[in-house]
This record gives structure tokens, sequence and C-alpha cells, in this order.
């Protein structure tokens, strides 16, 4: 289904989705491990955002030619409901480094370049400042994240920021502005997943 077709099917949603997950079973690049738990992944990521009355498009082991059509179709889309709440995209797969991540087919993505920006206002125009989030959960390099304990919560008070006055503010955003991005690692670092269950992230 595209995605005007997911969008008519839900006219009262409070935003879409998109959930990418690849788990590179039969991928014609043999340096690509067989991931066993993103299904799993992206259909926990897509009962989370139903629950949310979010809309969602799931995609399971996509191409890069499909994406980049996939995210052409949501640029192109007229038909974003006025209340929308937020439009989000998940990704679930092998990373090569801080901004790049595999596609099904072993072909190479750019976050930034072919992922990001192509929702940006002025090649987006119906999704305008709709806010934008992006979870990636992918390597961003080849080096082990050394394990640490944290207590369950910091405990610190919530400061609640008021404008001065009290007066209402005009938000002039830049074409960038209204974007989330959270990656599963840092930079240079690897990601992980248990074995048939899923990133550790996204569980």
């Amino acid at each position: 289904m595209s995605i005007t077709g997911v969008i008519r099917k839900n006219p009262h949603a409070s935003g879409f989705a998109i959930i990418i997950s690849n788990d590179y079973a039969n991928t014609p690049d043999p340096g690509l491990e067989t991931l066993k738990g993103t299904h799993k992944d992206s259909q926990g990521m897509e009962d989370a955002f139903r629950s949310l009355n979010i809309a969602t498009h799931k995609v399971h082991n996509i191409s890069k030619f499909e994406l980049v059509a996939l995210l052409s179709d949501a640029a192109r889309c007229t038909e974003y409901p006025e209340g929308s709440k937020c439009i989000a995209f998940v990704f679930s797969g092998h990373g090569f480094d801080s901004n790049q991540i595999y596609m099904q087919d072993g072909k190479l993505m750019h976050i930034t370049n072919e992922i990001i920006q192509p929702l940006l206002p002025f090649r987006a125009p119906h999704i305008g400042t709709i806010p934008k989030l992006f979870f990636i959960d992918a390597c961003r390099g080849s080096r082990n994240i050394t394990p640490v304990v944290v207590p369950r919560s910091a405990g610190g008070a919530v400061q609640e920021i008021h404008q001065k006055g009290g007066t209402d503010a005009t938000l002039q955003l830049p074409p960038e502005g209204n974007f989330l991005v959270a990656y599963s690692t840092m930079p240079e670092y690897q990601a992980y997943e248990m074995n048939g269950y899923g990133g550790v992230w996204m569980t």
C-alpha cells in the first residue's frame, strides 16, 4: 500500500510512521551478517505507534531503490491530516559508519542526505513544520561499548520553563528545524541485539 493509501485508511490518526527493518537474509553482500530480531523490532515499534493513534507503514527487507521511492512518495503526499503531531521514520538493521546504513541489497544510504533531507519543508511542503522523528538502530562503527551499571532514575527535579511575561511567542524555525534524530549508539560504536529478540535499544 502507498503512503497516501495508508493515510486515507487512517484519516483520524494523529501522525504517521515509516518503519523499516532489514534482516539481510539472502543479501548479495556476503559481509552482512543475518540479523534475527529486526522483525521483532519493527513489530514492537508498530504496536507502540498504533497505541498512540499513529498510522504505520511497515516494510521488512527493503532495497535502496525501494526506500528512495518510499521517501519520495512521503514527500509528495498531500493528504496528511491537519492535526498531525509527527512524522516518524524508524530503521533497524546494519550500519556502516556514523551516518550511513545498509539496505537489504547491500547498498548504503546516507542518513542526512538521503533520508532526512527529502523530508525538509522545501522538499516536502505538505509535511511542512510537522515534527519529524528519526529512530536509527544500527551500528555506527566497530568499537565495543564498555557496560556500566546505572540507577533506574536520576531522581532529579523537572524544572518548568516559562517565557518572560507569560506571553506567547511566534516560533520561527530554520529549514532543518523540528527534527529529532535518535541513535541506538554513539559515533564509532557498535549497536547490539539480543538474539531473536531484537535490538537492545528498541526492545
